[in-house]
């Protein structure tokens, strides 16, 4: 065991792909709940100039594991122990193609940035944790791909439905060290880069979701400073989903035969 030097004892959170779209949420979040927040990520693209005290960037390629050790490395000897939480965010949704297709460089390039990111992330933090002999939380940003599928995005859905698998392995290799794993299973989120080229047809589209509404970035943020307080404390290798009931239904609202149809605003 590594002796631990942080007499603050404040709550430390790693956020892997912090600097993203709703990576930059979930620092905010963190930030305003009072952890000392690290972010890793290629690019620095948001200033938290509120919380500076508690803001640390370092500059990591989540795709190369000599760069995530030497941040790992780094986050310890700034901070004199290992993180509470580490939350992975990073993942690019940008390649929409039929599978006949795909090319093999493509479904490669999908499979390291949606998964093997994961992987790299998720050893070298928790080797940290396991140092300090420290209990921590691991949160992964999986997505309703993994459970229901979309058109066109064949890679992406399969490197989510692996993030599910790895939450459950991940939680049972590391249960004997007191790490909880999760991931949360996200649907359309608003404002983001993929709602956002829906256009003209986001209402309509919005109606598909029983909750008639999308997620907003900052209610994701909010969710993961909730799942790590200690009353969730037996959660572990589960994934949550928050998609307004998108992916409980077995057909959309306006094709099922409903009796009343004005009790659901059709």
């Amino acid at each position: 065991m590594k002796r631990e030097l942080n007499p603050k004892k404040e709550r430390v959170a790693v956020v892997a792909g912090g600097a993203g779209f709703l990576g930059s949420f979930v620092a905010k979040s963190l930030l305003k709940s009072s952890y000392r927040v690290i972010v890793l990520d290629k690019n620095q693209t948001v200033q938290e100039t509120d919380y500076l005290e508690n803001y640390t960037f370092l500059e990591t390629d989540l795709l190369s594991q000599n760069s995530v050790d030497r941040s790992a490395s780094e986050l310890i000897d700034k901070l004199g122990t290992s993180p509470n939480l580490l939350v992975c965010t990073a993942g690019v949704t940008d390649l929409h193609k039929h599978f006949l297709d795909i090319s093999l460089k493509e479904w490669k390039e999908q499979i390291k940035a949606n998964l093997d990111s994961y992987f790299l992330v998720t050893q070298s933090i928790a080797r940290k944790m396991v140092d300090y002999e420290k209990p921590g939380h691991i949160l992964l940003f999986g997505s309703i791909g993994s459970i229901r599928a979309h058109r066109e995005q064949v890679p992406y859905d399969t490197a989510k439905g692996g993030v599910e698998s790895l939450c459950r392995a991940l939680a049972l290799d590391l249960d004997p060290y007191n790490i909880r794993v999760n991931t949360l299973g996200i649907g359309p989120v608003k404002n983001s880069g993929s709602t956002l080229k829906d256009g003209r047809r986001l209402k309509e589209l919005r109606r598909l979701v029983p909750l008639n509404s999308y997620a907003k970035p900052k209610d994701i943020g909010e969710i993961v400073v909730e799942l790590d307080k200690k009353c969730f404390c037996m959660l572990t290798g589960q994934m949550i989903v928050i998609d307004g009931g998108l992916s409980i239904q077995l057909r959309p609202l306006g094709t099922e035969r409903i009796e009343n149809p004005k009790r659901f605003k059709l």
